[in-house]
């Protein structure tokens, strides 16, 4: 039957590991607003691309719902373009300080994310369309670890 006693297990595992992708995401409360998935590294242009095509068009003037975008401070996020178009909208863009992932609720979505990774790595492996198997993996982020999150990083009360 193809299995023998005191011999080592083996499983053949075809997952690309040479292969490099990015999750750019927008997450609001009730979920993930947009995910994108590229093959790579995401630069400046390419992250304003997100903001202004899939994330402005849900935001309100600031003190309403969806005015205030939270972002760390990596290089990507530095793009004053990008800034003056959401505060000319009334909108507020939050950098947070250097090294401050608690205060990201998206690092945990991130840090979620991974781990469903890892425990369905047999999916991943099996998946014919990587970009598929990503967005599987962020479906698994429900609203209610959303507000989880945000309560994690004292974003709410």
């Amino acid at each position: 039957m193809g299995m023998h006693i005191n011999t080592r297990a083996r499983k053949k595992i075809t997952f690309i590991r040479d292969k490099k992708y990015t999750i750019l995401p927008a997450l609001l409360l009730d979920g993930f607003l947009a995910v994108e998935i590229m093959e790579g590294n995401c630069d400046k242009e390419r992250f304003c691309e997100f903001i202004l095509l899939q994330v402005i068009l849900v935001m309100n003037p600031f003190s309403e719902k969806n005015s205030v975008i939270v972002l760390d401070n990596a290089k990507i996020h530095q793009n004053e373009t990008f800034v003056n178009i959401v505060e000319e909208l009334g909108c507020h863009v939050i950098f947070l300080l250097p090294y401050s992932p608690d205060y990201n609720p998206i690092e945990t979505a991130f840090s979620n994310i991974k781990s469903w990774i890892k425990r369905n790595r047999d999916f991943m492996n099996a998946a014919n369309d990587p970009f598929y198997a990503f967005i599987v993996a962020c479906a698994q982020i429900t609203s209610e670890m959303v507000v989880n999150f945000f309560h994690e990083s004292d974003y709410l009360e």
